[in-house]
C-alpha cells in the first residue's frame, strides 16, 4: 500500500519540482534534473535502492525541498526509516504549506507509520567511563543517550565500547522492525594506571635539573663574571695603591713643615 501511493506521488512529482533555495548554475541544475528523473524511473520499476542513491545525488547538487521528499519515500522503502524519518522532517520543516499541501499530509501520515515502524533500543553499560567511547554500527553514540530508547533501523547492529583506543565490549544483534529492547553491554571497570614511585621520582628529577639549567647560571657565565669582578677590583684596588703610592711622594718630596697641632677627628 504504502509503495503504491509513493509511485503515484512519484509521478506527479516527476512533472515539476519547484526550489525554494537559491539555486544552483544551470549546468549543476540540469544534471541534478537528469539524476532526479533517473530516479523516478527506478523507483517506478521498484529498484528503491538505486532510486534513493539518484535522488541523494540530485539533492546534493540542487536542494528542492521535492526532491528531499522523494528521497525521503524511497528510503522508507530501503529500510533506512531513521534517515527516511528525519528527510520528512525536514520536508515538513521547509515545504510551503499552500502549494505542497498534498505532499505535506502524505509526509505526516509516513511520519506517523514510520514512528510504530522504527524500532528502539535502550542502551545500559554499567561500567561505563567517561573516557570510554561508544559506537553503534560504526557512528559514535554520545553518553547522554544512555537509558533512553535510541531509533535504530531494521537489520544488523553492532554496539562497540573503546577504552583508550581497544575494545572492551561488543554486543551485535538483528533487530526488525517496531521491536523495543533494553541492550545491556558488559564491560570490565575501569582500573586507574597505577604510578611507578620510581619513575615518579626519576621525572621529578630530571624536571629539577631542567629548573636549575633554565634559572640558574652556566659555569661558563660563573666564571666570566668573576673574572670580570677579578679585573675590576683589581683596576680599582690599583688605583688606591698608585694614589697612596702618590701620596706618599708628594709627601716626602714636599718641603714644607709638617703640620703641628691638634688633628680634630671629629666627624661633623
Amino acid at each position: 500500500m504504502i509503495q503504491r501511493l509513493i509511485l503515484a506521488l512519484f509521478l506527479t512529482v516527476s512533472v515539476a519540482l519547484p526550489s525554494f533555495a537559491q539555486g544552483p548554475g544551470a549546468s549543476q541544475e540540469s544534471l541534478a534534473r537528469t539524476l532526479r528523473d533517473q530516479g523516478v524511473a527506478a523507483a517506478r520499476n521498484g529498484n528503491w535502492a538505486e532510486a534513493q542513491g539518484l535522488f541523494q545525488r540530485s539533492y546534493d547538487l540542487d536542494p528542492r525541498v521535492l526532491t528531499l521528499y522523494n528521497l525521503a519515500a524511497a528510503q522508507t522503502n530501503t529500510g533506512s526509516l531513521v534517515e527516511a524519518d528525519e528527510n520528512f522532517r525536514r520536508f515538513l520543516a521547509t515545504a510551503p504549506a499552500e502549494s505542497l499541501a498534498q505532499f505535506r499530509t502524505e509526509a505526516q501520515r509516513l511520519r506517523a507509520e514510520l514512528a510504530q515502524r522504527i524500532p528502539r533500543l535502550t542502551l545500559q553499560i554499567p561500567n561505563l567511563h567517561e573516557g570510554d567511547t561508544v559506537q553503534i554500527n560504526g557512528t559514535d553514540f554520545a553518553h547522554g543517550g544512555l537509558g533512553v530508547p535510541v531509533p535504530v533501523n531494521p537489520g544488523a547492529v553492532n554496539i562497540v565500547v573503546s577504552r583508550a583506543g581497544a575494545p572492551v565490549g561488543n554486543e551485535s544483534m538483528q533487530v526488525s522492525e517496531s521491536q523495543i529492547e533494553v541492550v545491556t553491554v558488559d564491560v570490565p571497570a575501569y582500573v586507574a594506571p597505577e604510578i611507578d614511585p620510581a619513575q615518579v621520582a626519576a621525572n621529578s628529577q630530571q624536571s629539577s635539573g631542567q629548573n636549575s639549567a633554565v634559572v640558574g647560571e652556566g659555569p661558563g657565565e660563573a666564571e666570566d663574571e668573576s673574572s670580570n669582578i677579578g679585573v675590576i677590583i683589581g683596576v680599582v684596588v690599583g688605583v688606591i695603591v698608585i694614589g697612596a703610592a702618590i701620596g706618599v711622594g708628594v709627601a716626602v718630596s714636599s718641603q714644607e713643615d709638617p703640620f703641628v697641632g691638634d688633628f680634630n677627628l671629629d666627624v661633623m
